[in-house]
């Protein structure tokens, strides 16, 4: 996987798509027909004031070039009216992160979650973390607060 740095801060998610897909960024950016700049909360510090990318425009994208793509939730929780959450217990991981841990050796996706106060993504290639931070690290280095690792499947 090449590393790609994203260009602002609030395009993270764009450019860990590209790495995932090897394209390019600007073809990210081409194929979603914006670029995330547009002002969309004035009162929050940047990138929070920021439109960025919503993951459904970055699996419209991923779609359209032949890949299917899974979320798997670091830890997944099923709730009947909103207030009461139960943990989802998967027998065969024995526990959550097994489950996570599972799915990031079978391949290569974006990992998304909390980075301090705003959402923050990275690219995986199935053992390292590509950041558009401009690094790469291991999975134990992650800053992240992981929520979900979705999963890139080619499928043409």
């Amino acid at each position: 996987m090449k590393l790609i740095t994203s260009p602002n801060a609030w395009s993270c998610s764009a450019a860990a798509l590209a790495m995932v897909l090897k394209i390019d960024f600007d073809d990210v950016i081409k194929m979603i027909d914006h670029d995330g700049s547009e002002k969309i909360n004035p009162e929050l510090r940047s990138p929070g004031c920021y439109k960025g990318f919503h993951m459904q425009e970055l699996i419209e994208v991923a779609l359209e070039l032949g890949y299917a793509v899974t979320p798997i939730e670091a830890m997944p929780v099923q709730t009947a009216l909103g207030d009461d959450e139960y943990d989802v217990k998967i027998k065969k991981y024995y526990s959550s992160e097994n489950r996570l841990q599972h799915h990031l050796i079978l391949g290569r996706g974006i990992l998304m979650g909390k980075l301090n106060r705003y959402w923050h993504a990275v690219a995986w290639n199935g053992s390292k973390i590509y950041d558009p931070r401009g690094q790469i690290y291991n999975y134990d280095d992650c800053k992240i607060n992981i929520a979900t690792f979705w999963r890139f499947d080619y499928y043409f």
